[in-house]
């Protein structure tokens, strides 16, 4: 019995998926590299982030966060996350990521660049 055309490539298909995820889970590294992940957010911006913090980089930020005070981490948090985004200027000029042009951004936007980061950080338990 032979298959018909478009059922054959949907079972080649099916197995290169398969092949490809066993593939990502033997190389999986519990380790922190140069990969980054970009985040859409609202207004039609993106930022890029590290996709992985170490676990020392975690512990220097929390350190900083003495008697409750979470704003202390903040901007570190952002510098050390960060690796690019889709801002611009009042003028409409692209403005570099930079730690000098996190220090800038308001206040706003930084509660909402630390709670996406956070999210991606430290991602809900599936039920």
């Amino acid at each position: 019995m032979t298959l018909p055309p478009d059922l054959k490539l949907k079972f080649f298909w099916s197995m290169i998926l398969q092949v490809i995820n066993k593939i990502n889970l033997i190389i999986m590294s519990r380790f922190v590299s140069e990969q980054t992940q970009k985040i859409e957010l609202d207004g039609g911006d993106w930022i890029e982030i590290k996709d992985k913090v170490s676990w020392q980089s975690m512990q220097t930020l929390f350190s900083l966060n003495k008697e409750g005070d979470v704003t202390a981490m903040a901007l570190p948090l952002l510098k050390e996350a960060l690796k690019g985004w889709s801002f611009t200027s009042e003028s409409g000029e692209e403005v570099e990521c930079l730690p000098e042009n996190i220090e800038k951004l308001d206040f706003q936007t930084v509660q909402d660049l630390i709670t996406k980061i956070m999210d991606h950080y430290t991602p809900k338990k599936k039920k």
